[in-house]
This record gives structure tokens, C-alpha cells and sequence, in this order.
């Protein structure tokens, strides 16, 4: 999973960091330095805290055993309250976690090497997630071992995958009710071991393992089964090449820390070899901090790329300054796979660069995420807004079209180049 810190968007996981990282656009709270835990009841009603401390003194006090782990009891607490909320993107992370959340904006991802997110679903009446292969990162055990963006992850090594939303009224379901919900083998009495996304994010965060998926994945009658070996991969931001004697081509794989930098340098390297005009292959490209966005849109132009819509707040204009490196044409290449802050990207470009776009409709990641550290090391990661397009648009659960649809991957960079070799 790719797991991405500081960015607009979730749910992600690549794996397993990347998933809390994939596609999202993060951000830190940096309002002071940590978050000290009395700090964040500030304002608020306290019988919640009255209760909990209530609840945490009777185990103290009354409990059989001596409670020497208060970590573990706090962090239990803690990561129960945000999970109430329902929403898969916002969670507890422990001070692991966020280490990998943190590695993650760097491009040091660890685990599968896949951007995982939570989908919902309805199968007879019964609402549940399904864990979505986003997109897999260069040079990860994820694409090694052929999994695709797209499948879906049904079995983890014995168990199978099933997450039902919390304070679900639902029925725990038995076996007749799992048939056509998850793929079991055979049929007879016993329900199969089931599994919810913070096991599986344990599992597929384990560097060095070997673990066996199943995946249903679409065009295949059956499913696809695979082993990975999981292990830590770095990811470069930016890679570039001269496809002709006057066309470049710059690749984003993601916008870690550095992106607009690395992409500043690419493009220097380009223009001095000739290009131009441009092929920006947003494919794949699994989104990051909104701040690295704004840093390579700012490369091609200047002015309001977006906006961050938050509670109870005006829009916050997402704004580009300083000098483009790159006045050139330029195409934009997307898919399935471009998400979060790189969707936000590629409307930005295609809005103030007045660039054409090609390929398949982005993901569809338009949250705003944000880190709130705690002083040991934890943190929370909370939905805090909406992305919204320069026009205004919201693309979360939607995606952006291109200009130009083409769902052929192999003829996409062709497409591309031949419009920049066409008259304007």
C-alpha cells in the first residue's frame, strides 16, 4: 500500500504505508508543535472525557488483573472515537504509523508497494468495503508480482477480507450470506476467518514476508491468486526522457517531498535539450501534498490552481507564483490510477495552461486530509475538506474526464505525441 503523509487526499494505503498515504492530499496541523492530548478537548462539551476517564478509572481501580499497558488502553480508545466516524480515510496512527506516513512523503514506502483504498458497496442489502487496488508504485513487490490497479483483494494469506462500516446494524453474517460477498471455497458449516483493513494493513506492512492474495480483477473468470513478497521500495518523484528532437516527456510518479524541485530540474534538462513542447504523464501517479502541487504547477504557470473547501470556512485558493520554467504545448496524460492531489494537477494544467488531456478518467480522491501529531509520536489523520477544481468542481467520487479518451494504455503516449506533432 502506498501510504502518502501531507496530502489532499485515504484511504489510503500502499501498502501498507502507501496506503495511508495513496492519493491523498495531506497536510500537517502545525498550529504549535504536537498536540498535547488536553489540548484537543479545548471548547468542547466534557461529559464525553467525564465518561472515559470514569470508564478508564473503574478498569484501573476494579479490573482482576493490574493493568501495567496504559498505552495500549489509550490507543485503543483513541483509535475506537475516530473510527466512530465512519469514514475509512480518517484514523488513529500509531507512532509506527505516522514513521511510515513519514517515510512515505519522502518516497520510502514499505509492504506491498500498492495504493490501497477503502470502496463501498452493497451486496443483498449489506453494506460493506471493498479493498481496491489504486495503484501499484515502480520497482514494488505490488507490481513484481503483476497485481493491477483496479483488483480487488478478497484473501489475505488464510483470511478473507470483509470490513463492515462501524456501529453497523447489520447482522454478522454467516456463511450463506458471505456466498457472493467474498469468494469461499466450496461449501459447509464454518464461517471462514475473517479479516478487517487494520489486520490487513498489519499484514501487508510487513517487510520481508511472503504473503498470498487473492484478487478479483476485472476480465478474468476466476479469481487471480499470487504471492508477494512485501519489502520497502524509494520511489522517485520525477522521471524524464526525450521521446523526439523537440518533445520531452516527464513522468510524476507522485508528489512527495521534493516533487516540484526534481520536476524544476526535469524540465531545465528538457528545454535544454530542445524540448519544445511537453507529454506531463500524470498515470499512475499516486498524489502526495498538496504544497509539492502547487510547487510543480507553479513550473508551467502562475495564478489559482484550486481550491481546499473546509467547514465552516471560505474557500482556500490554492495559488501559484514565481516564474514558469515551461511555456511550451503540452498534453497531459491521465487514468484510473491518477489520484488525489495529481487529479487536482492535471485539472490545473489543463485550466491555466489551456493543455489537452488523454487517456481514461482519473480516480476520483477529492478529500483534504490533515495530520495532527501527539506528543508521543501518534497522531490522528482526519477528512478536513474538499478538493474543488479551479472552476469549482468537485471530482471525489467522480474523477475528472480528458479531453481525449483513450482506455488503451499502449496508445496513449502515441495519441499524446501525435497531437503535440499536429498544428496547434
Amino acid at each position: 500500500m502506498v501510504v502518502m503523509a501531507r496530502r489532499a487526499a485515504p484511504p489510503l494505503l500502499l501498502v501498507a504505508m502507501l496506503s495511508f498515504f495513496a492519493g491523498r492530499a495531506v497536510r500537517y496541523h502545525l498550529g504549535g508543535s504536537e498536540t498535547p492530548v488536553a489540548a484537543i478537548t479545548g471548547g468542547y462539551n466534557l461529559h464525553p472525557v467525564d465518561v472515559f476517564k470514569a470508564v478508564l478509572d473503574a478498569l484501573n481501580r476494579d479490573y482482576v488483573d493490574k493493568i501495567t499497558d496504559q498505552k495500549k488502553l489509550t490507543y485503543g480508545a483513541v483509535d475506537n472515537m475516530v473510527g466512530s466516524l465512519n469514514d475509512p480515510y480518517s484514523r488513529f496512527l500509531t507512532p509506527q504509523q505516522r514513521k511510515f506516513l513519514d517515510e512515505a512523503e519522502a518516497g520510502r514506502f514499505h509492504g506491498l508497494g500498492a495504493v490501497l483504498l477503502l470502496k463501498p458497496a452493497v451486496h443483498n442489502g449489506m453494506k460493506h468495503f471493498r479493498l481496491v487496488v489504486v495503484a501499484t508504485v515502480p520497482g514494488g513487490p505490488a507490481r513484481a508480482a503483476g497485481i493491477k490497479p483496479g483488483d480487488i483483494i478478497t484473501r489475505i494469506d488464510d483470511g478473507y477480507f470483509l470490513q463492515l462500516p462501524t456501529e453497523s446494524d447489520q447482522d454478522l453474517p454467516d456463511r450463506d450470506s458471505l456466498q457472493g460477498l467474498i469468494p469461499l471455497p466450496g461449501r459447509g458449516d464454518a464461517v471462514p476467518r475473517l479479516i478487517e483493513y487494520k489486520e490487513a494493513m498489519q499484514i501487508l506492512s510487513r517487510d520481508g514476508a511472503k504473503v498470498k492474495l487473492t484478487l478479483l480483477r476485472a476480465g478474468s473468470p476466476k479469481p487471480v491468486e499470487t504471492e508477494v513478497t512485501l519489502g520497502p521500495v524509494t520511489v522517485q518523484p520525477v522521471e524524464s526522457r526525450m521521446l523526439s528532437d523537440t518533445i520531452g516527456y516527464v513522468h510524476v510518479n507522485g508528489l512527495m517531498k521534493g516533487c516540484g524541485e526534481e520536476l524544476h530540474k526535469a524540465l531545465v534538462g528538457l528545454r535544454d535539450e530542445g524540448a519544445r513542447s511537453l507529454v506531463i504523464d500524470l498515470r499512475d501517479s499516486i498524489g502526495g501534498s498538496l504544497d509539492e502541487m502547487v510547487a510543480s504547477a507553479g513550473q508551467f504557470t502562475r495564478g489559482t490552481l484550486g481550491y481546499v473547501q473546509r467547514r465552516g470556512a471560505r474557500r482556500q485558493a490554492l495559488v501559484a507564483s514565481g516564474e514558469p520554467v515551461f511555456t511550451g504545448r503540452v498534453v497531459v496524460l491521465m487514468n484510473g490510477a491518477t489520484v488525489g492531489a495529481s487529479e487536482l494537477l492535471a485539472s490545473a494544467l489543463e485550466s491555466r495552461l489551456l493543455a489537452r488531456s488523454v487517456g481514461d478518467t482519473t480516480f476520483g480522491d477529492g478529500r483534504d486530509q490533515t495530520v495532527f501529531p501527539l506528543a508521543d509520536g501518534s497522531a490522528i489523520e482526519l477528512t478536513t475538506g474538499k478538493l474543488l477544481t479551479a472552476s469549482g468542481k468537485e471530482f471525489n467520487g467522480t474523477g475528472l474526464a480528458p479531453d481525449v479518451r483513450v482506455t488503451a494504455p499502449d496508445q496513449q503516449l502515441a495519441k499524446a505525441v501525435a497531437m503535440l506533432n499536429s498544428p496547434a
